[in-house]
């Protein structure tokens, strides 16, 4: 059974940009493997994503990336 759920998780990975960042949107969530992938858009005028990793277990932050818009495919 996953300790932390969708909200638990999502409640750390604010908490941990909240230092790092003045605006986020949660864009995405999903649980693969025991692992929460958050993407958030952190920008203020244009679009910065960040994918927060969430060990579903723990609580812990184990990822922390950059998402580049340009390698998003619209088309798809």
């Amino acid at each position: 059974m996953t300790e932390y759920d969708m909200e638990d998780a999502i409640q750390k990975a604010e908490e941990f940009l909240e230092g790092r960042h003045d605006t986020m949107n949660l864009e995405s969530s999903s649980l693969h493997g025991g692992i929460w992938h958050l993407v958030f858009d952190v920008g203020f005028l244009s679009q910065h994503l960040k994918e927060i990793k969430v060990n579903a277990s723990s609580g812990k932050i184990i990822g922390y990336t950059n998402i580049d818009v340009d390698d998003i495919d619209e088309d798809d």
